[in-house]
């Protein structure tokens, strides 16, 4: 009788893996964050920080963990973030032709961040939503 009884856990045990792992190859992939890309740009004379693709300088809305990546082909810029948990620092540089990729900090507090964008090259600061901001969900 104890034999019957250990098998019947163990048949049933074992179903709940199978089940189990049947559940977790049928369950969608983890995708990853997405990832937010800006472009510092001369348009009319003004340096603006627009989204990629676009000509409009507004807002970007992220998550923690989610990525930001900025990229400036004219100039050497240089950022300044007020609050340090938003990006772990307070100042970046970005050299002309390459890109700055950063990750939302998992302690960034909720809300507007507003940050400063020096363009090196005609000594100004880049406006876009005037300043540039990012805001976190």
């Amino acid at each position: 009788m104890k034999w019957k009884q250990r098998n019947f856990g163990t048949m049933v045990a074992l179903g709940a893996m199978v089940l189990v792992a049947f559940q977790a190859m049928n369950s969608p992939a983890l995708e990853p964050p997405p990832v937010h890309y800006l472009t510092i740009v001369k348009i009319n004379n003004k340096w603006l920080v627009v989204q990629e693709g676009d000509t409009l300088s507004g807002p970007v809305t992220v998550r923690r963990g989610e990525k930001v990546v900025w990229n400036s082909d004219s100039s050497d810029v240089f950022f300044q973030f007020l609050d340090t948990r938003l990006f772990g620092g307070f100042t970046r540089k970005l050299k002309a032709g390459h890109k700055l990729t950063l990750v939302v900090g998992s302690a960034a507090r909720l809300g507007v961040h507003y940050y400063a964008v020096f363009v090196l090259k005609d000594q100004v600061f880049a406006e876009g939503g005037s300043p540039p901001s990012v805001t976190v969900e």
